[in-house]
């Protein structure tokens, strides 16, 4: 059984599946992040007047990480082209600087959250005060686990057995 429109084009949009998809999946994140600027701004805009504590984010470790996310979907995108043109060592290299930039991303986070999580205060909504040194060992499961940073993890993980897949020139793989 074939799944239909797959690779020709849908008639009502002239478009393949995967990149209506792609698009719809565009316009969901477009959706998303709108949202979430627009609380923050209303509930920046909203907030009482008072001290802000700006000292606490670091502006340079931030674009930093920055930087090493833009350039490892950079990486992927090579990667992919590198595999469409079958050139495998290529491909390799690419995929080795996404690893790369993977593991910088994470380290980075983790050097971020345990600045957080070792160095202030947490107010609570009763405003009790959660101040000092939290769990220790709970630093590296915040890390692993947080949505921003699992993905880098499982990404690095799947690593060689894509290449391994890109190796056997299977072409459903790419």
């Amino acid at each position: 059984m074939e799944v239909p429109y797959t690779v020709e084009n849908r008639p009502d949009t002239g478009l393949y599946n995967a990149k209506v998809g792609i698009w719809l999946f565009l316009a969901s994140e477009v959706m998303l992040f709108g949202a979430l600027f627009s609380s923050y701004i209303l509930l920046r805009v909203g907030a009482l007047d008072g001290h802000w504590p700006t000292e606490l984010l670091n502006v340079p470790i931030g674009t930093v990480n920055t930087m090493v996310l833009i350039l490892s979907s950079v990486t992927v995108v090579m990667a992919w082209a590198s595999l469409k043109l079958n050139d495998f060592k290529k491909f390799k290299m690419y995929q080795l600087a996404t690893v790369i930039c993977a593991c910088m991303f994470v380290l980075i986070k983790s050097y971020e959250y345990r600045d957080k999580f070792t160095h202030h205060d947490v107010v609570l909504a009763d405003g009790m005060r959660v101040d000092g040194h939290l769990v220790e060992e709970t630093d590296e499961y915040i890390i692993l686990s947080h949505p921003v940073s699992y993905p880098a993890v499982k990404g690095i993980g799947y690593r060689p057995t894509a290449i391994k897949e890109a190796e056997h020139g299977d072409d459903h793989h790419h």
